[in-house]
């Protein structure tokens, strides 16, 4: 069984993720979030230069890949 997810923070916190700016909300801090985006746009950064793809969603496929590796 799941723990009950925290409440979601009243205000978005934006974060750029690959050059696109998302309005994100979550149970923890607004802090954790962009700790979080900025994990997933480093991975994504570093797939792209060394693929060469310009393609958004391979890259983020495969960031993602490494992400959970």
């Amino acid at each position: 069984m799941s723990e009950p997810s925290k409440p979601a923070s009243a205000e978005p916190t934006p974060v750029t993720i690959f050059g696109r700016t998302y309005h994100l909300r979550g149970g923890d801090e607004p802090g954790y979030l962009t700790e979080l985006a900025d994990l997933v746009d480093e991975k994504m950064r570093e797939v792209a230069d060394v693929t060469g793809t310009a393609d958004t969603l391979k890259v983020a496929i495969l960031a993602s890949l490494n992400i959970a590796d």
